[in-house]
């Protein structure tokens, strides 16, 4: 059962938001949550274009995705969601492994996260250090954690 990431493929783009909704489903939201959100967690054509996108696949089926945005020197987890039956099973954590890696790679100091409360544990025990709360980009009104993970030192000033 190998784990393979690869580039997405834009013809799969409604299968990938459907799974973005059924993993966001795994932490109890009700139907109308999930579907008030549906638009926030789907991807457009211009993410499908994007560098910052990878798929993973074990036994030649989808099994998750990352995406990672940077800009300047600050990287931000826009997506990283897991198939359902899949949550457990170490795929999270080489997702989240690239986009460390993609976004030090792309001169990025500092991946910025806004977690869903239920993946909040996750992501700090990649080592990610919660910093306070932001506004949910699915849900207007509502707040969610916000998480840091430092990839390279601060710059000193002299």
């Amino acid at each position: 059962m190998a784990l393979v990431l690869r580039a997405a493929d834009p013809e799969e783009r409604d299968d990938l938001s459907d799974l973005c909704v059924r993993s966001k489903a795994y932490w109890g939201y009700s139907r109308d949550f999930l579907e008030a959100c549906r638009d926030a967690l789907s991807l457009s054509e211009a993410d499908m274009r994007m560098r910052g996108l990878i798929v993973a696949e074990r036994d030649t089926r989808v099994a998750g995705l990352a995406h990672v945005m940077v800009r300047r020197q600050t990287a931000s987890l826009m997506r990283l969601f897991v198939e359902p039956s899949q949550i457990g099973t170490g795929i999270g954590a080489v997702l989240f492994d690239w986009c460390v890696s993609e976004s030090y790679t792309r001169d990025a100091a500092l991946l910025d996260i806004a977690a869903d409360p239920g993946a909040a544990p996750f992501f700090e025990h990649m080592g990610a250090l919660r910093v306070g709360e932001v506004a949910s980009r699915a849900d207007a009104g509502r707040t969610v954690p916000h998480l840091q993970f430092r990839l390279r030192p601060r710059a000193r000033t002299v």
